[in-house]
């Protein structure tokens, strides 16, 4: 789309408000109207065409704007001309109205709020029940809410151009789409009902994957810029450090709205599980369990224990056994099992802590003084493997796997008792 100012040879026309009729309960008044952006700059559109029908918009004055309030949606479409009849008592028969994404698939529209003034004024809320092309002409083709025009819409003169306004009930539009969640906007005019046929913002022949507005969360205060429409508004993300231009900040597959709550939607805060000063969406790993975000759900990435009860399960180098909850990452060990130290052995299958030698660092079936685990057939421990073995030698001596226990310091070498220690052997008396 040409982003041309709108032509200067528009009249500017004072604001006096113009309606069909009294407007109820809407507060027109009280809309906090926010203008549609597109990458952060004003949603444009040149002028061309019939002039109630041409959507116009540049770099001084947007093409449309948003508002909200705990009770409606108000969308607003400017347009280069008058769009009532000829005494202004009447809006032409034609339509206005705006395209609504509120799941991201920006290849086509959910939604299409609407004042369709070709037979019975009225505005509508529609459903894109079977989306067919990324196309303004891909029409929308369920009403699923119908309001009378004389409360739900209006129209007024503005400095360039004028503006036609709707309202849609919140009542209407949700739990379909969930309070909180980001909607992005494409706004045209039609001839006809359900679709946008005469003009858009780029115009109905162009794709209307390159025409969306950025995203806005709207709530009972009004609508706030989200540019990356991850339902997390632009200030929010300012104030928390992540990336407003990126859904999912760190690349891990969970969206910020999930990493800076504890539901996935609003209030955000800076959540830090882990307590290592980096916030969960900043964080590869929020819990420290040594498994990687990018690994798991919105429902574990915060639980230590899912998905594996022992986080250490999951450190496979017998070098670095444990998983530490420092920095979810997996470590040499720096004692034994049920023992005090920042890197205990995990699991009571391996409870000895090697801490010197070629073993340093891992987790095996016993050590020289820890034997807990060797048999009377295995009694001793060998210390280039860390595993329970026959005896080789006796208690005090210097083979690799002597009798540990004192009070059985003698190894059976050659008899039926190859292998055991007991506390003598025809050599060796205690």
């Amino acid at each position: 789309m040409r982003s041309v100012r709108i032509a200067s040879a528009l009249v500017a026309v004072a604001a006096v408000l113009v309606t069909s009729a009294p407007v109820g309960a809407q507060d027109w008044a009280g809309a906090g109207w926010v203008p549609l952006t597109r990458n952060g700059a004003l949603v444009a559109s040149a002028a061309g065409g019939t002039a109630y029908l041409d959507v116009v918009g540049d770099a001084a004055g947007a093409a449309a704007f948003v508002a909200s309030d705990a009770d409606h949606l108000y969308l607003r479409v400017r347009v280069s001309g008058d769009p009532t009849d000829a005494g202004g008592a009447k809006i032409r028969d034609h339509v206005w109205g705006c395209f609504v994404d509120a799941d991201g698939n920006l290849g086509r529209h959910e939604y299409l709020a609407s004042l369709d003034a070709t037979g019975t004024d009225v505005v509508t809320w529609r459903k894109n029940a079977t989306p067919s092309a990324d196309s303004p002409l891909d029409a929308a083709e369920t009403v699923a809410a119908s309001f009378d025009a004389s409360t739900h819409a209006q129209w007024s003169a503005a400095s360039v151009g004028w503006y036609v306004d709707l309202a849609i009930p919140w009542t209407s539009i949700r739990p379909a789409v969930p309070a909180g969640r980001s909607l992005r906007f494409v706004c045209g005019t039609s001839k006809v009902s359900g679709v946008l046929d005469t003009d858009t913002f780029a115009g109905t022949g162009a794709a209307l994957s390159t025409q969306w507005s950025d995203g806005f969360v709207c709530n009972d205060s009004g609508c706030l810029p989200d540019r990356d429409q991850d339902d997390v508004p632009d200030a929010v993300e300012d104030a928390l450090g992540t990336d407003k231009t990126k859904p999912d900040t760190d690349g891990d597959g969970l969206r910020d709205a999930v990493e800076l709550s504890a539901t996935g939607a609003a209030p955000f805060t800076a959540i830090d599980t882990d307590g290592d000063g980096t916030i969960d969406a900043l964080d590869a790993d929020s819990d420290n369990d040594c498994v990687a975000d990018a690994k798991e759900t919105a429902a574990s990435f915060r639980s230590v224990s899912v998905p594996n009860a022992t986080p250490s399960s999951v450190c496979t180098a017998a070098a670095m056994p444990f998983c530490s909850p420092a920095n979810g990452a997996c470590v040499a060990c720096d004692t034994s099992f049920n023992q005090a130290g920042s890197a205990p052995c995990p699991f009571a299958a391996a409870p000895a802590c090697q801490t010197a030698g070629a073993l340093a660092g891992r987790c095996t079936q016993c050590r020289p003084g820890e034997t807990a685990l060797c048999t009377t057939d295995k009694p001793a421990c060998e210390v280039s493997t860390g595993t329970c073995a026959p005896c080789n030698g006796p208690n005090g001596g210097l083979q690799t796997a002597v009798c540990p226990d004192p009070g059985k310091p003698a190894c059976h070498a050659f008899d039926a008792l190859a292998g055991q220690c007991t506390e003598c052997t025809a050599n060796v008396a205690t």
